[in-house]
């Protein structure tokens, strides 16, 4: 008797480098959305690809200010905000977020 292994989930394997976001980072950066909203903000989102591949997202007041501006290239992310005094850069979405 030969068995086979199915698998039910197909997971989709993180992509670092040159693609737009995974659905993980995706449902992070929503979370954080949500949490800006629930404390009293009120902001738009948008999301992109450079023509270089890399995936960027900003979260923005109804002016068109930036608060938060968040990207992925050559392997690291990057988190900027005029809130900051340096911009925050590491190879874990999670730590930055």
């Amino acid at each position: 008797m030969v068995a086979q292994i199915v698998a039910f989930v197909r997971r989709e394997p993180q992509q670092t480098t040159g693609a737009d976001w995974s659905r993980d980072e995706l449902a992070e950066l929503y979370r954080i959305e949500h949490a800006l909203v629930q404390a009293g903000l009120t902001l738009d989102v948008e999301r992109g690809v450079t023509d270089e591949g890399d995936p960027w997202f900003v979260f923005c007041r109804p002016d068109g200010d930036v608060l938060i501006h968040l990207t992925r290239y050559d392997g690291l992310y990057r988190l900027h905000s005029p809130a900051l005094p340096a911009p925050l850069i590491g190879r874990s979405f999670a730590a930055l977020t």
